[in-house]
C-alpha cells in the first residue's frame, strides 16, 4: 500500500508500520468478506469498516457527510481505487459502499 504524503511527525518508522499495517488489515478482511459475498451492511463488515473508521482517526476525525465523501474519494480518484483494488478488484467501490452505511448508522 503506497502511504500519500509525510506521517506525523510525532510518529517513528514503528508507528507508521503499524498504522498502515491496520489498513492492509482492513482491506484483507474486507476483501474476504466481499469475495464471499457479503453484503456491505452485514455485522461482520460493520465490524471492519468500524476498524478503518479507526484508522482513519489517526489522521483525522470525519463525521458522517465527510466519512460518506471518503469512501467516495477512494472510487473517484484513480491512485486511491488503484491502491485499495490492489488487494481485490472492485474493493474501492465495495469499501465505499459500506463507509456510507457506516457513517449513516453510527456517525453524526
Amino acid at each position: 500500500m503506497r502511504y500519500y504524503g509525510a506521517p506525523p511527525a510525532s510518529w517513528d518508522d514503528a508507528a507508521a508500520g503499524r498504522v498502515m499495517g491496520e489498513a492492509h488489515a482492513v482491506h484483507r478482511d474486507l476483501a474476504a468478506a466481499m469475495r464471499e459475498g457479503a453484503p456491505v451492511d452485514d455485522p461482520a463488515v460493520q465490524e471492519v469498516v468500524a476498524r478503518h473508521h479507526g484508522w482513519v482517526c489517526h489522521f483525522w476525525t470525519p463525521g458522517r457527510d465527510a466519512y460518506i465523501g471518503l469512501g467516495q474519494l477512494y472510487v473517484d480518484d484513480e491512485r486511491f481505487t488503484a491502491t485499495i483494488d490492489a488487494t481485490a478488484p472492485g474493493l474501492a467501490a465495495y469499501l465505499r459502499d459500506a463507509m456510507a452505511v457506516y457513517a449513516r448508522a453510527r456517525l453524526s
